[in-house]
């Protein structure tokens, strides 16, 4: 399986749009094969509060709060730019378990699709 996963904050507004191309891009693809994870930068967030944030948008799929921990190593990995919500930070993660680079902008739910397919996720 493939593995979406992207960076976001709870405030941010380019999050949430791109959050909405997300859900788009999961209609057009077999989500048996291409998982989708929302990890939240917001450290002390609680679980409670992001899933009534998730349910809030009609987001179904699968968001967990990054432990300080997580949020240091990928930061590691990708650099700072994983920690900052509102470019959007997104990657994938491939069934080899090598990643894509470190993708920002809000996309369409066809470039999400794109990415997925190219990057060996079968849709």
């Amino acid at each position: 399986q493939n593995r979406f996963r992207g960076a976001d904050g709870e405030w941010c507004t380019n999050c949430r749009q791109q959050l909405g191309n997300v859900r788009s891009a999961r209609s057009e693809l077999n989500t048996d094969n291409v998982v989708f994870i929302a990890l939240s930068v917001e450290t002390n967030l609680s679980a409670s509060d992001l899933a009534q944030y998730a349910n809030d948008n009609g987001f179904d799929w699968l968001f967990a709060v990054m432990t300080p921990e997580l949020l240091s190593a990928l930061s590691g990995t990708f650099g700072f730019t994983i920690a900052n919500p509102p470019s959007t930070p997104h990657f994938i993660i491939r069934p080899d378990g090598t990643t894509t680079d470190l993708v920002t902008g809000i996309e369409s739910s066809t470039q999400i699709v794109e990415q997925v397919k190219a990057a060996g996720g079968q849709g």
